[in-house]
């Protein structure tokens, strides 16, 4: 994780933005999200966290969390790791 101006903003606009919604799916299995790739259920966590991501409303704002602070590990914005590395990879530098 890179601890950066606007990722330490975003995060906290996301803690925000949780409170507002009186809390966000991820918090009742935090284990769906950052699991075992080892793990024999983990491609249906896997869907698991991502269907539970596209209800979220804050799905947006975490994506922009978690590719700014460079997020790793865990399903953030509905997208694994290596979805995530993947669209930077994609994106055009500004």
């Amino acid at each position: 994780m890179i601890a950066t101006r606007k990722s330490t903003e975003l995060y906290k606009e996301l803690v925000r933005g949780i409170t507002f919604e009186g809390g966000v799916p991820c918090e009742n299995a935090p284990d769906v999200y950052f699991m075992d790739y080892r793990d024999k259920m983990q491609p249906e966590k896997l869907r698991t966290a991502k269907a539970l991501c596209d209800s979220c409303p804050l799905k947006r704002l975490c994506l922009e969390y978690a590719l700014e602070a460079g997020e790793e590990q865990g399903i953030w914005g509905g997208m694994t790791g290596r979805e995530r590395q993947r669209l930077t990879s994609e994106r055009p530098l500004r």
